[in-house]
């Protein structure tokens, strides 16, 4: 089987024009693009040929070659744009983990390696470390103001959502049950999360407070 990639097509009437199919990434594994607020680049993570580590990559839609963001040798990746695409948020196991591989059979696993949450600019520049610990810390997304960070994370135990400031680091933990969430965003005005869980009992219905 062929490795993962990231691929733009045309759509036409709503559907793929596979002649204008191209590809966004350098040789390797890549997986998970997020295209930014006004269309004009995209966030993808993966493994270029022969090196160790999973980096942070961003391409324009323009055809331009694709830039990397980060380039360690430490496991980052779900990147996710900020609103107006000059931020960039992300997880690394850098300074946490000499973890270097990624399996996607293993991701939604309770004893992984740690990983914490990061911010930078669109080009790279400016990291900073917004969680630390030996902790789980993965899937960011930030607020439509770019004040907080959602994230998955372990730190209870178990694979629930906390946020983060950006501006005070200010931990908050959202929700708190045995179960498992994930993949959390923002509504457009920032006053609700949408996630997936494997929690199905009721009392969830206080998520829509966050401001």
């Amino acid at each position: 089987m062929n490795p993962p990639g990231v691929y733009k097509i045309n759509l036409e009437g709503g559907v793929g024009r596979f002649d204008s199919l191209e590809r966004l990434n350098p040789e390797g594994y890549f997986l998970m693009p997020m295209i930014n607020p006004d269309a004009s680049s995209v966030l993808f993570w993966g493994r270029q040929e022969g090196e160790k580590g999973f980096n942070i990559w961003r391409n324009d839609l323009n055809g331009k070659d694709p830039v990397k963001l980060t380039d360690h040798r430490a496991v980052s990746g779900h990147p996710f744009w900020n609103s107006d695409a000059s931020r960039v948020v992300f997880f690394s196991t850098l300074g946490v983990s000499p973890e270097t591989d990624w399996n996607m059979a293993d991701q939604f696993k309770l004893k992984r390696s740690p990983r914490n949450i990061w911010i930078m600019g669109r080009n790279g520049e400016n990291p900073i470390r917004l969680t630390e610990g030996p902790y789980v810390d993965e899937r960011p997304c930030i607020s439509p103001d770019g004040r907080t960070v959602v994230f998955v994370s372990d730190r209870s135990g178990y694979m629930n959502l906390w946020s983060v400031s950006t501006e005070t680091g200010e931990l908050r933990q959202i929700t708190k049950h045995q179960k498992r969430d994930y993949r959390p965003i923002f509504s457009p005005k920032g006053d609700c999360l949408a996630f997936f869980s494997t929690n199905n009992s009721k009392g969830m219905d206080d998520l829509c407070l966050m401001k």
